[in-house]
């Protein structure tokens, strides 16, 4: 559905793939910001294990906007071309019906790059009540990241010539938003966060308008893989696996309903 949470700001993270846009949500999460039910989200991985911060329903979205232009996920398309020719009611597929008024609600999917003008043209963001963080990675590094990662890889054509081409167009399609749309802006570069992480989270806090001290420090502890791999252990033994016990037993879906049993 169309936005119609006047007073709901949204917090949209840009940045191609394997540039830290996912360290860059957890981080945003600490401080505040609701990326949604994480009954939607994409499960933690080795390769991200402290989350990816994506959502299933607005990355499926998100496809089949591209689909409906005759556009790939390699190629993207240029953005104006895909809020004239995209059909929009692909974006009705996701559910945002979680966002909450006075409350920082936030999306991260690199395909937003190409199709975040799709959303607000369409209705279904308030441009006025937007804000962008903007994570930029070096390109080799990236490159590198993304050929150990076969889901991104199957993107195009899976070879290192492919995925560069791919990866640089994203970060062209992310800066053309940042310079077109007008509306407040964080930038900075992934090397960065993860050389200051006390200067860079506190840049966000400010962002923000976050000043809880203790807020700001436990945001500035998520940086590094090994603190993310805790986590994502953390979360299937104490949360994924007492979850699936507890399935199992009451012969319950997910979702609440009942399995039917023979």
């Amino acid at each position: 559905m169309p936005e119609n949470l006047p007073s709901a700001t949204g917090v949209i993270v840009l940045g191609p793939y394997r540039s830290g846009t996912s360290v860059t949500s957890q981080v945003l999460s600490a401080l505040g910001v609701d990326f949604g039910p994480k009954r939607y989200f994409v499960p933690a991985s080795h390769n991200n294990p402290g989350g990816f911060f994506e959502r299933v329903d607005i990355n499926k979205a998100n496809e089949l906007l591209l689909e409906s232009a005759g556009q790939t996920m390699a190629f993207p398309g240029d953005p104006r071309e895909l809020a004239q020719k995209a059909d929009v009611r692909a974006l009705d597929s996701a559910d945002m019906s979680w966002r909450k008024p006075n409350h920082f609600w936030g999306v991260k999917d690199p395909r937003l790059c190409a199709t975040l003008l799709t959303w607000i043209e369409s209705g279904h963001m308030d441009r006025n009540h937007l804000r962008i963080v903007h994570v930029r990675r070096k390109l080799e590094p990236a490159v590198r990241s993304s050929m150990s990662f076969a889901s991104v890889r199957d993107f195009c054509d899976g070879t290192e010539t492919g995925v560069r081409k791919m990866l640089a167009r994203y970060a062209e399609l992310a800066q053309w938003h940042v310079d077109t749309l007008n509306v407040p802006t964080i930038a900075f570069d992934y090397e960065q966060l993860l050389k200051q992480p006390e200067t860079v989270v506190r840049q966000l806090a400010d962002f923000l308008g976050v000043t809880n001290p203790t807020q700001i420090r436990r945001a500035t502890r998520i940086i590094g893989k090994g603190k993310g791999m805790v986590a994502l252990q953390l979360e299937r033994y104490l949360i994924r696996a007492p979850r699936r016990l507890y399935y199992l037993l009451t012969g319950r879906n997910k979702d609440g309903s009942r399995r039917d049993r023979e």
